[in-house]
């Protein structure tokens, strides 16, 4: 009877510690999705004249690439991209013998992403992510520069059946400062993004 309880109890363990790693399986591998951003830009930017702050919220699609290994029980690890599909209004200026429009372009960021899961089916992960913009300055001082900047970022993730997605995200950027045709210029966004997605 002692060794049957004890087998039993072995059996209990074994099922417990592979379901527990199951959760990080659930999320492993190659997925790729679509996003919908709500961007908040804005834009530090000054001329020998002037000196403000202006910004502006936009929306926009995005499309994502990622693959992710488990390192643990519960533990995962993804390597990805997005790049955006749509053009971000960052602001504008217009007043006295001044009138631009700042415009963010051809956004794309490749992140390191670390996470656990909460369930077989929830995971919540962390975001690192280095990230490229075209800054354009459209008016009396046209030009463009393209801005390195870092992320940090926060998300849920949400498997809805064996293979889709959905998740929930929040990222700040903030990008290195370049002086366009006079104008000095340092931009940043915060995102919030809701996303659906597949994986293989």
């Amino acid at each position: 009877m002692r060794n049957f309880k004890l087998s039993v109890l072995c059996a209990s363990v074994l099922m417990v510690t592979n379901a527990t790693y199951a959760q990080s399986t659930n999320f492993a591998g190659g997925r790729i999705g679509i996003n919908e951003n709500i961007t908040g830009s804005s834009a530090n930017i000054s001329t020998p004249s002037f000196a403000l702050n202006i910004g502006e919220n936009s929306g926009g699609a995005s499309l994502e690439a990622a693959y992710g290994m488990p390192m643990g029980k519960t533990a995962l690890l993804s390597l990805g991209a997005t790049y955006s599909l749509m053009t971000q209004n960052a602001g504008s200026v217009v007043g006295g013998n001044i009138s631009e429009t700042l415009q963010q372009k051809n956004l794309w960021t490749a992140y390191i992403e670390p996470g656990t899961t909460i369930t077989d089916t929830t995971l919540l992960y962390a975001k690192l992510a280095y990230s490229n913009v075209q800054g354009v300055l459209n008016g009396q001082y046209n030009g463009s520069k393209n801005f390195d900047g870092v992320g940090y970022g926060l998300g849920i993730r949400q498997m809805m059946s064996k293979n889709a997605y959905v998740q929930v995200e929040a990222m700040y950027i903030s990008y290195n400062s370049q002086t366009i045709n006079s104008v000095y210029y340092k931009p940043n966004a915060t995102l919030g993004t809701l996303g659906v997605g597949y994986k293989f």
